[in-house]
């Protein structure tokens, strides 16, 4: 069976827990039937696949499936439901990401700023160049036109390594894993479209989304026929002229490659894209620009760029899956918590402090990141479905912003890497409670695609599976008078 057909397994799951809160009286008998329905799908999954499965009532306890619930599973995404309840409990709602420039006093009606200034980051994953475009231009608005001394890029907030341990090497080169980094410019990623040249043996034509922009790629792919191109796909590697090599073959008929980067050193663009904007604005510098922290405090606020709140980024941290802004939270919590510089290490610990005592089972959880990017990461579904139960009673009241796929009928999160699927959440139907749902599979190997035969065996499965639940929940609507989700 093909990755394909084993992401619909997760959705038929869905689908049979949506069916039961749509119409759901619990009983015993209904309960047996989305369990056995629910066995029926995972029992499609390749041999050798683990899986974990619970569904149960968030206000009562009532738990309809737990199957595999205290094995600690590697979660992907998933763990994200981890950071952003920490995130919401500790930096709270309003919380919102700073970038500085900062001077030694106010300038006054001089022109000249004398001593130098600094650029102090804070980890905003939102943070853009037009931003930094629209801080200088403030500072010209001051009627400054000349800086006299060093500038300094502050990325001291958050220290130790860039990425987590057992983030996977392969990822590093690609946007999703960017570098959550002090110093964030445009997520600090960069975009290319790699074309196949006019002829065979012609290099491919490489077009960069922003070529203002100072990241570069070393292109060394060309253009062979269809069968020459399969012996040497392009690929990736480091280069010490540029960001990437692109080493490789692209067939003479191959569709555009979109090509999205991380940047590797992302306080050397911030340097180089900062002298091109003061130009831009025509604002001289007398002096070099130096990534790291002033020899003394520079207090006078000359500009400021705030994020929007974390109501707003805790949204898009969760739909849109965003490595980035999960694992800056997670850095900023320790920076929030300990006093100290922001790391993983020391979110990780603010983490623990917070849900170690209150979420069941919390202190088995092995947490490396706040993505879900790292391979170490484990937790258990029991824990997982804990925090999520303990949340539906303080989210649907202080961050409804979190929770607005009610209003069509489901909120989760997924999780994917290789070899991982998983989802957890609700599913609402009017009137009622929520069901809650945490669903974790590992082991999925790649396998073969599966047959004609096979997929229309699966979707007769699922229409089966179907049926069963509907019966199930009709008949036990018949048979009981009170609900236990009241």
């Amino acid at each position: 069976m093909s990755l394909k057909y084993r992401w619909h397994t997760l959705n038929c799951i869905m689908l049979c827990v949506s069916f039961c809160a749509s119409v759901w009286v619990p009983s015993v008998k209904a309960g047996e039937g989305l369990t056995q329905s629910i066995d029926a799908i995972l029992h499609t999954l390749p041999k050798g696949a683990q899986w974990s499965v619970i569904v149960g009532n968030p206000v009562s306890g009532h738990r309809l499936v737990a199957e595999n619930g205290n094995v600690l599973m590697t979660p992907a995404s998933v763990m994200k439901l981890v950071t952003a309840t920490a995130a919401l409990e500790v930096l709270g709602k309003d919380f919102r990401y700073s970038t500085q420039l900062l001077a030694h006093r106010a300038p006054g009606r001089t022109a000249v700023l004398k001593g130098g200034m600094v650029m102090a980051f804070s980890g905003d994953p939102t943070l853009q160049r037009g931003d930094i475009d629209r801080m200088l231009l403030a500072l010209k608005q001051k009627g400054i036109r000349s800086i006299d001394g060093t500038i300094w890029l502050d990325g001291s907030r958050f220290s130790g390594y860039a990425n987590a341990e057992g983030v996977v090497w392969d990822d590093l080169s690609i946007c999703f894993a960017a570098q959550p980094s002090a110093i964030i410019l445009n997520r600090n990623c960069f975009y290319a479209l790699l074309k196949p040249g006019k002829k065979v043996g012609q290099p491919a034509v490489l077009e960069y989304a922003r070529p203002d922009w100072p990241m570069r790629l070393e292109n060394h792919i060309l253009t062979t026929s269809n069968e020459e191109h399969l012996r040497c796909p392009p690929m990736a590697w480091p280069s010490g002229a540029a960001e990437y090599s692109l080493k490789g073959c692209m067939a003479k008929t191959a569709w555009p490659l979109k090509l999205a980067f991380a940047v590797n050193n992302p306080g050397v663009v911030a340097r180089d894209y900062l002298a091109g904007a003061l130009r831009k604005q025509g604002i001289e510098h007398k002096g070099p620009i130096v990534l790291g922290k002033a020899p003394q405090t520079l207090g006078a606020v000359l500009a400021e760029h705030r994020s929007a709140p974390l109501s707003e980024l805790l949204v898009k941290m969760l739909e849109t899956s965003d490595n980035l802004y999960a694992d800056s939270l997670l850095k900023t919590l320790g920076y929030a918590s300990s006093g100290k510089t922001g790391s993983y290490e020391t979110g990780i610990k603010a983490v623990y402090d917070l849900l170690g005592e209150s979420i069941p089972g919390f202190r088995t959880v092995y947490m490396q990141d706040g993505s879900g990017l790292s391979r170490y990461n484990l937790i258990s579904a029991n824990t997982l479905y804990s925090l999520l139960a303990r949340n539906w009673q303080q989210w649907r009241n202080k961050a409804p912003w979190l929770i607005n796929r009610k209003l069509s009928g489901r909120w989760y999160k997924t999780g994917t890497m290789k070899g991982v699927s998983a989802f957890a959440g609700y599913t609402f139907a009017q009137g009622k409670a929520p069901l809650l749902f945490v669903v974790i599979i590992n082991g999925l190997s790649v396998g073969r695609l599966a047959s004609a035969h096979e997929q229309k065996r699966f979707r007769y499965l699922i229409h089966t599976v179907r049926r069963s639940v509907i019966d199930a929940v009709a008949e036990s609507q018949v048979s009981s008078n009170h609900s236990l989700l009241q």
